[in-house]
């Protein structure tokens, strides 16, 4: 793994930099992960509202128009 302030090759686990101090925060990334696939899952939940909506709709449309 490398240093995100200065480059510097360190071990795995390392919690600090050994050449310029530098706290590795290793969570930080894995966050940023997960917040970039929020959006698209979003997207699939209203995608997924709206299609019930319109099929709620058609449907009570249908028994007011024939009964």
């Amino acid at each position: 793994m490398k240093c995100n302030n200065c480059g510097y090759e360190m071990g795995e686990f390392s919690k600090f930099c050994s050449n310029c101090g530098y706290a590795m925060l290793e969570n930080q990334e894995e966050e940023v992960e997960e917040d970039e696939d929020l959006p698209e899952s979003i997207n699939y939940i209203l995608f997924g509202l709206i299609i019930v909506i319109i099929m709620l709709s058609v449907i009570i449309s249908y028994f007011i128009i024939y009964n």
